[in-house]
């Protein structure tokens, strides 16, 4: 740093030098993994954010709730395998919570039980960690 100093005043000195340095910081850790499906264990997985920026136009994550009277999640991954489950109605009013807190910078987890579709499991997690790169 030292040697920095020097040739900038000796640069502001003399006239003849020109220092410019241009970055871009980011701060933070950034967790941006595309959608994982485990069909063995059936669970999907994946941040909302990480799945639309990445490298591919394939994956997508998400769930749609039809009012309070039940609801569906879906993903599919890079590789195309789609995977999706139903919650029932009505909607219980932990859920309809649950979900209200869900937004582009959440994590979602579903898991599946094989021989009726519906959900087994709902994981959501916002942070910032979830936000692009």
């Amino acid at each position: 740093m030292a040697l920095l100093k020097r040739w900038a005043i000796a640069g502001l000195l003399s006239g003849s030098c020109v220092i410019v340095f241009a970055a871009t910081a980011f701060a933070g850790y950034a967790y941006a993994p595309g959608v994982y499906i485990d069909t063995t264990n059936r669970y999907a997985e994946g941040p909302l954010v990480g799945t639309r920026i990445s490298a591919n136009s394939v994956e997508y994550i998400g769930y749609i709730q039809y009012g309070g009277s039940s609801a569906s999640f879906y993903a599919v991954d890079s590789a195309g395998t789609y995977r999706g489950c139903a919650v029932p109605g009505p909607l219980s009013a932990n859920f309809l919570a649950q979900m209200a807190s869900f937004n582009s910078q959440s994590w979602l987890q579903f898991s599946w039980d094989a021989n009726t579709g519906y959900c087994q499991g709902i994981v959501t997690q916002t942070g910032s960690h979830f936000t692009a790169p």
